[in-house]
């Protein structure tokens, strides 16, 4: 099936993009590059545009991307709702519910993949939910690359994806497999995808500045990234970002609201007030200011229920006075304090051995998301308990620049578990 893109030209995209105007002190890169579209090669690629949703060009893909992507929680009668809305970027994996994910959402896509950015990621190789293969191993790692793209495939029942990405990589040695990357280029020859990209949860820093050194040497090319960041981690990957941006990759927010403990006091109680007037939760505050405050491309959303919809949708073309954006920041930072970076420092502190950043993740699975089956089968797949292999060292506690207790955090999760 050939790709059934509306394509325009740079002129006429300059006379007919269109998206919410956003306050101009508030307007972020992303969506100001997609107003005025700027950059990359002489055509930019639409689809499902609708007037009420604003609209970036992501990166080198030359795909103008709904600023709000639909991440894989959430019945296709909810997706169905955001495609009439605008949103036009869907995300799946793998191992999403067994692969089930994949096969609900090629449901969708079978019917409207002319209005769809449809990506998805390749599980159980490159670090979620584990690592598969180790550094001089890339054929075998190419092999199974290519085996779980025809898997994906075959349970979306579509000719091709948008993209498909290495699923949560942590060590950054992994970003240079060139015989990954040539399995990719085999795929995209045959037309079975199109753009090359990676997601990370942990260790993120250093895995998105590995990204820039190869984007540097040249020999393998990453068109997207989908890097977890929350408002508190925002400012340890501002000029990663802007750096990863300025190379034409497009890069993707997610894991953008977390939080460990609730910021208090006089201060924060009066910035609640601000919250009411502004008729934003928590989380939709987070979201306002990762797409307007911070400079990612799209920011990627689950989605459960109809009140989340439309929660979301009226974010990527929210207008707010300069000082109401002000004190919207303040509130964000402060109420986010106990939100983990993603930065991995309590795994390099660990001289166990312990895997405290992905049972991190699970804690934030079962307590944030509601998602306690997963949280507790990920747990589960350690194959170890780790309360009994802490030596109760304190190093990573630390060590966590969000002041996060682990160990207790430890405790809770094998608490429900073991």
């Amino acid at each position: 099936m050939s790709d059934p893109s509306l394509e325009i030209n740079r002129r006429d995209f300059m006379h007919r993009a269109a998206g919410a105007a956003l306050g101009a002190s508030a307007l972020s890169a992303a969506a100001s590059q997609a107003e005025q579209g700027k950059g990359g090669g002489e055509k930019v690629i639409w689809r499902n545009k609708q007037a009420d949703m604003v609209y970036c060009r992501l990166g080198r893909t030359d795909y103008m991307c709904s600023r709000l992507a639909a991440g894989w929680r959430g019945n296709n009668r909810l997706k169905k709702m955001l495609l009439e809305r605008g949103v036009n970027y869907f995300d799946t994996a793998r191992t999403y519910t067994n692969g089930n994910n994949e096969k609900e959402l090629g449901e969708l896509a079978r019917k409207y993949r002319d209005r769809m950015f449809l990506t998805s990621k390749a599980s159980g190789l490159a670090g979620y939910p584990r690592l598969t293969f180790e550094p001089g191993q890339g054929a075998k790692a190419a092999e199974t690359y290519t085996r779980l793209l025809e898997e994906s495939l075959g349970a979306l029942k579509v000719d091709y994806l948008d993209g498909y990405y290495l699923h949560g990589v942590s060590e950054p040695w992994v970003l240079e497999t060139e015989e990954i990357y040539a399995a990719f280029e085999k795929a995209r020859k045959a037309g079975k995808v199109k753009h090359y990209g990676f997601t990370t949860h942990s260790n993120v820093p250093k895995v998105l500045a590995k990204a820039i050194e190869v984007e540097e040497k040249g020999a393998i090319k990453y068109d997207l990234i989908m890097a977890a960041c929350n408002p508190n981690s925002w400012p340890e990957r501002k000029d990663l970002v802007a750096k990863l941006r300025e190379k034409e990759i497009g890069v993707i927010c997610m894991k953008g609201t977390g939080q460990i403990r609730q910021a208090t006091g006089p201060r924060v109680r009066k910035m609640l007030e601000v919250a009411d007037s502004l008729k934003l939760n928590e989380a939709e505050r987070a979201y306002a200011y990762l797409l307007h405050i911070a400079d990612f491309d799209v920011l990627i959303s689950e989605m459960q229920s109809v009140a989340h919809v439309e929660g979301n949708l009226k974010l990527p073309g929210m207008k707010l006075a300069s000082g109401d954006w002000g004190r919207l920041k303040d509130m964000v930072l402060a109420e986010q304090g106990g939100a983990c970076h993603h930065c991995g420092r309590c795994v390099e502190a660990c001289t166990e051995g312990i895997d405290v950043h992905d049972i991190l993740r699970y804690h934030s699975y079962y307590h944030q998301y509601g998602h306690h089956e997963d949280a507790c089968g990920h747990f589960r797949d350690l194959g170890y308990d780790p309360v009994a292999a802490c030596s109760a060292c304190g190093r990573c506690s630390a060590g966590c620049p969000a002041g996060i207790d682990l160990e207790a955090v430890m405790r809770d999760m094998a608490g429900r578990v073991l």
